[in-house]
């Protein structure tokens, strides 16, 4: 069971369950955003590996896998601090939602493992794609035993995680100390600094692939920065681990403390994404960049004078247009229409 510390409660304020201090409109803004941003660029990758490239493949299949636990947790995390008041400080929040809170918060952590878990099988599957021709067996095992290390991290956490009670029930309840549940904090502790870890691991390990890849100087640096975004969702998790450790000193204003873990979980967990995906979407953003054909009007700079309204007749300006190429190397005028004024008919009332 859920207990607090006395000391942690008697220091506590008085709750203000009427306009407390809530984070909810940040954290709601912040999760839609990244959770759009990644939906379009997923759709993108899929798009350019269905359509573009036709290379389908199972690195596509486990980031699509990926997407589903990572925009639950988002879903479930703006929900949580909208109807839970989870992003309260902890004597603001109502005492009939603080063991749904902690139920939650459970499944929370069951759904970012196994986000993450398939974010860097993702990676692993799409180096694994390009180490597939090489001679070099070392490589081919570190990439079989990386998915094997990972993949096992993600199951024993999951059902530690669920059992950490006897009865399970008890890790979601208030009230006394029970000996039947493990160390939270020591295993919180060893899952974030774990999961670190091995993002470093894979993001190296796929960089470093891709320079050992026969491309262009220009190529190698593209590839390694796209994955280099990944160093920043690595970095995040240190962060991450920094706020789960905070959970558990002096205070224990558990759910504003909870509020940071979750958001840096939530950057962490779609950047992994983005970086995973980036890659893949390459071919679309380079379709936009070919060579295609624009015709513009030129419009005259004084129409009014060139052409008034009562005289029709007497100017004739056809508006040319200029063909203008956009391809690799910078635009060029290819044609520009010479402006002709025919010969005007000379009358006696014309000057």
């Amino acid at each position: 069971m859920k207990i607090l510390p006395i000391e942690a409660v008697a220091s506590w304020p008085k709750p203000n369950y009427i306009n407390p201090e809530s984070r909810a409109p940040i954290g709601k803004a912040i999760g839609s955003t990244l959770l759009a941003l990644v939906t379009v660029i997923l759709a993108i990758r899929l798009y350019s590996r269905t359509r573009l490239t036709r290379g389908f493949g199972l690195d596509d299949t486990f980031i699509c896998l990926a997407y589903f636990p990572a925009a639950a947790f988002t879903i479930a995390g703006i929900i949580t601090q909208e109807h839970f008041q989870w992003a309260r400080h902890i004597w603001d929040v109502e005492p009939k939602f603080l063991s749904p809170t902690l139920l939650i918060t459970l499944i929370h952590l069951i759904l970012f493992d196994l986000a993450t878990t398939l974010t860097k099988l993702s990676m692993l599957a799409m180096v694994r794609r390009l180490t597939a021709t090489s001679r070099n067996s070392l490589e081919n095992v570190a990439v079989l035993a990386l998915v094997a290390l990972i993949t096992a991290n993600c199951f024993i956490f999951i059902i530690v995680e669920i059992f950490q009670c006897w009865p399970i029930s008890s890790a979601w309840v208030f009230g006394e100390a029970s000996s039947h549940c493990i160390n939270e904090e020591s295993h919180l502790m060893a899952a974030n600094i774990i999961n670190t870890v091995t993002d470093f691991i894979v993001v190296l390990f796929s960089i470093r692939t891709a320079m050992g890849i026969q491309l262009s100087p220009r190529q190698r640096v593209v590839v390694c920065s796209l994955f280099g975004i990944g160093l920043v969702a690595s970095s995040v998790g240190i962060m991450r681990t920094y706020f789960a450790h905070l959970l558990y000193s002096a205070g224990r204003d558990t759910t504003r403390r909870a509020w940071y873990l979750w958001l840096s979980s939530l950057v962490e967990l779609h950047l992994g994404i983005i970086c995973a995906s980036i890659p893949a979407a390459k071919p679309v953003f380079i379709g936009f960049t070919k060579k295609r054909k624009i015709s513009l009007p030129l419009t005259p700079l004084f129409p009014e004078t060139l052409q008034p309204e009562q005289e029709t007749g007497r100017y004739k300006f056809p508006p040319p247009t200029i063909d203008y190429s956009i391809g690799r190397s910078s635009g060029s005028f290819k044609d520009v229409n010479a402006v002709h004024v025919p010969p005007q008919s000379h009358h006696a009332n014309t000057p």
